[in-house]
């Protein structure tokens, strides 16, 4: 991007936004910028009353914004990220926890022709609503299985009509539209973000939580098997490793008949047995009078 031209004056109102600029920088750690790109202004409005006491949303002109940046070097890296419709927050809530924060207050809208889907696309199987005529063929197109009953059209199964990435044309947002099928999750997200002494982009943000839950989960198994077949002695291993040694000293102790608080009432059981086998032995055998 190309850096504004130096001015030595600049109008009131101006100087005004920059000076605001640069006390947010100076009272709020984090930085964050957020592509606008079909972001609802009701969306951001309402974001802004929500976190009204953590979060500082801040709207400049780009070549204002750079002028600002400018002035300080840490935040050099940030300006490849000031284009567009770009919208600054300022918090003392980090770009991660942030950006977790923004998927969750996303929300779905209708598609529109050249739209990137945000996620797999399916119309499910049932009744349109629609009447049979010439929109039969944006069905076909979409390779959407259709029955006619009633005069209605029917899907005769759950078709997957997008994937995740795939652009989506001007008919299929057509047909999409017609059936009220909200295709976007459209809200805000992060482009750049300041963090520590880094600048950080979009993908280096994005945490995938049920991702990590499970790679967390996984790691935890494998930490306890080898903990556990180590014999090391882990708050959650302990436990097992105290009741698997106290069930080998007893099965040994029956073994070489050493008697303790555990073992003696089945010592004496077995001799007990022992003694009843020899009794019918010698009684069999007549020994007895």
């Amino acid at each position: 991007m190309k850096m504004p031209k130096n001015r030595e004056r600049y109008p009131q109102k101006k100087k005004d936004a920059m000076v605001k600029m640069e006390k947010f920088i100076s009272d709020y750690p984090f930085i964050s910028i957020v592509d606008l790109h079909k972001v609802r202004a009701n969306q951001i409005s309402q974001l802004r009353k929500r976190f009204r006491d953590n979060l500082k949303f801040y709207a400049i002109k780009n070549t204002l914004a750079i002028k600002t940046i400018s002035k300080d070097e840490r935040l050099a890296g940030l300006v490849q990220g000031i284009r567009g419709q770009a919208l600054f927050i300022f918090s003392k809530m980090d770009p991660f926890e942030l950006n977790i924060l923004f998927d969750k207050n996303k929300a779905l809208m209708a598609a529109k022709g050249g739209d990137t889907a945000t996620n797999d696309v399916m119309i499910p199987a049932g009744n349109t609503g629609l009447p049979a005529g010439p929109i039969l063929s944006e069905f076909k197109e979409a390779k959407v299985p259709t029955k006619i009953e009633s005069g209605s059209i029917w899907v005769s199964s759950d078709t997957i009509v997008v994937t995740t990435g795939e652009k989506i044309s001007p008919k299929l947002a057509s047909l999409l539209s017609k059936l009220n099928i909200k295709a976007i999750r459209s809200g805000v997200s992060i482009r750049t973000a300041y963090y520590k002494g880094l600048t950080l982009g979009e993908k280096d943000i994005r945490v995938d939580i049920e991702e990590m839950k499970a790679k967390f989960a996984t790691l935890g198994r494998q930490g306890f098997n080898l903990a556990y077949s180590a014999r090391y002695p882990a708050k959650d291993v302990l436990p097992l490793l105290i009741a698997e040694l106290a069930n080998n000293g007893r099965a040994l102790a029956r073994a070489i008949e050493y008697p303790t608080a555990s073992t003696i009432g089945g010592l004496i059981s077995d001799h007990v047995a022992r003694a009843d086998s020899l009794l019918a032995v010698v009684k069999e055998k007549g020994y007895t009078s």
